[in-house]
């Protein structure tokens, strides 16, 4: 970078440096070193600003830790839950399966739907966990989401709060935003 500098290929440049201290301890700096010419063009000069960054570099350190730690709890928790999910999701299934669907009131047959509904929405949180758990330096990727078919469908997982609380939600999907 010096020598790009003093070429006047670049007009400055900013890096993070290490140093040793006489007492053996080490400091992060940054430095921005730009460069000064004469009237003829001629490199006369540097100057520098050097800013001590020892406590940022101590902070991304520890944040780094701690993310690392929460991939691993959120990888843990995801393959935890999925166990009694199963269950749940399979004595949900036997339940309905064995009962007779005239014998059951439309009330009866809402809570079993509601179930299968909530487990199915609970085992889709818990592979997203897990896929979080997963993700690398790779940045995400986006596609296109429909915003009715999102707030619908969290209108429909909060239906029994709504009802419990006397709310009513009203959409209107008719101009979809994506």
């Amino acid at each position: 970078q010096v020598q790009r500098l003093a070429a006047r290929e670049i007009d400055h440049y900013v890096m993070d440096k290490r140093y040793i201290r006489r007492d053996g301890e080490q400091v992060w700096v940054r430095l921005h070193a730009s460069g000064v010419w004469d009237e003829a063009g001629d490199f006369v000069t540097f100057i520098a600003q050097i800013v001590d960054i020892d406590e940022q570099k101590r902070l991304i350190a520890e944040l780094e830790r701690s993310n690392d730690d929460l991939k691993h709890f959120a990888y843990v928790a995801s393959h935890d839950l999925q166990a009694p999910l199963r269950i749940v999701s399979t004595y949900t299934e036997l339940l309905t399966e064995s009962l007779d669907p005239s014998s059951l009131t439309e009330e009866q047959s809402d809570y079993l739907t509601e179930i299968a509904s909530s487990v199915h929405y609970m085992q889709a949180l818990v592979s997203d966990l897990l896929d979080y758990s997963r993700v690398t330096a790779t940045p995400p990727t986006f596609e296109p989401t429909s915003l009715c078919a999102v707030v619908t469908g969290v209108v429909d997982r909060m239906a029994a709060d709504l009802t419990g609380a006397g709310a009513e939600v009203t959409l209107d999907c008719s101009e979809d935003v994506v």
